[in-house]
């Protein structure tokens, strides 16, 4: 049986696994990665032109939305 180790793109947590269990990569649930997406989605419709209200922070509303989600 051999030993592995996997380390998260975006949160660096680190699984160890064997061979013989599936990829931590398709059970794990990145919050940072989820985050990552909300953010640069909200900075893509501020680009767009979409969002009319310039004054808030976008890293703390899709952390409220994905607290909400959860």
């Amino acid at each position: 049986m051999t030993t592995h180790s996997w380390k998260c793109p975006f949160c660096g947590d680190v699984n160890i696994y064997t061979s013989k269990n599936p990829h931590p990569s398709l059970k794990h649930t990145c919050k940072t990665k989820e985050l990552n997406k909300l953010v640069n989605f909200q900075i893509f419709l501020n680009e767009k032109g979409l969002i009319t209200n310039h004054d808030w922070d976008f890293e703390k509303v899709a952390k409220q939305f994905l607290k909400i989600i959860s």
